[in-house]
Parts: structure tokens; sequence; C-alpha cells
């Protein structure tokens, strides 16, 4: 069986093509040698996978052909090997453990200060909205016509103008 076609079926790829690509890039190797995406996969071989951050140090198991999609359990056509596995788990807590220092800097690291009510960077606070000068409070609000100017109205159906 051809790798790409083993790597799509054991769902380490969501399509052939993106295992051909990760195969032909380097990314894919078998028994410690870079491939092709032509290569014929052994029950024995060693693949080292890397996506990503991640790698996948496992053991083929199973090279069986089936139909475009169906595989019953694609964990059985491998066989981790519990050190890689043991890296991955590291790997994957260190970034969620870097994403959660991205989303909320604690303060004792000199993040800036919160634009809240007195903290302000500039030092004063802001004028409430509502003492804005007189003459400039409602400069934006359109005006309304009055009468049967042709804007409708309380009778809309005639336009506002006699006949």
């Amino acid at each position: 069986m051809r790798i790409e076609q083993w790597l799509c079926n054991a769902r380490f790829f969501k399509s052939r093509g993106l295992a051909q690509t990760a195969v032909d890039s380097g990314r894919v190797k078998v028994n410690g040698e870079r491939s092709k995406s032509g290569t014929a996969l052994a029950i024995g071989d060693q693949l080292n996978i890397q996506i990503g951050e991640y790698s996948w140090d496992v053991k083929v198991l199973s090279v069986t052909e089936y139909a475009h999609g169906f595989v019953p359990e694609p964990h059985e056509l491998y066989e981790e090997d519990e050190d890689a596995l043991a890296r991955r788990a590291q790997a994957m807590e260190a970034k969620k453990l870097q994403a959660i220092e991205r989303a909320h800097p604690s303060a004792d690291r000199g993040g800036r200060p919160r634009e809240g009510r007195g903290e302000r960077p500039g030092g004063g606070d802001r004028q409430p909205r509502g003492n804005a000068p007189a003459g400039r409070k409602n400069r934006h609000r359109r005006k309304r016509s009055r009468g049967g100017g042709g804007g409708g109205g309380a009778d809309r159906r005639g336009g506002g103008r006699p006949a």
C-alpha cells in the first residue's frame, strides 16, 4: 500500500493530497529515511510523522486496502511509541500554557495599565458624555420636516400633497 494512502486511512491527514505533500516535503520518514509519495509500506515499518509542532513515532501494524473513507478503527493500523506520546502531550500542555499567558498577561510583567476610571495613561479622567458644549450637542441629528412636504407623515398613502 502506498504511504500517502496509508496516512489518509490512519487519519493523520484529511486528504490524500495533503498526505502526499507532507511525504514529498520530508515531514514523513520511513525507517528514519526520507521517502517519496509512491513508497510502499510493509508491516513493521517505523514512521516518523511531523505535523506542525507535533511529532508521531508509529509502527505499522496493518497495510490492508480499504474502500475510500472506510476504516473501522484507524488507531488499529499502527502502534504509537510511548516516548513520542509523552513528548507530544508535554508539547500540547506547554502550548496551552503559552496561550493562557498571552490571553491574560500578569500585571507584574509591566503590562499597560487598564484604561478604566482613574487609570488613564494621560492621568486625567475623561468628561462624561452629557456635558458637551450646548451648541454642538445635537449637530448630527437630521432635521425633520413639518407639514406635508413630500416626506410622508400621518397619511403615507397620499404622499402628503393635495391632488
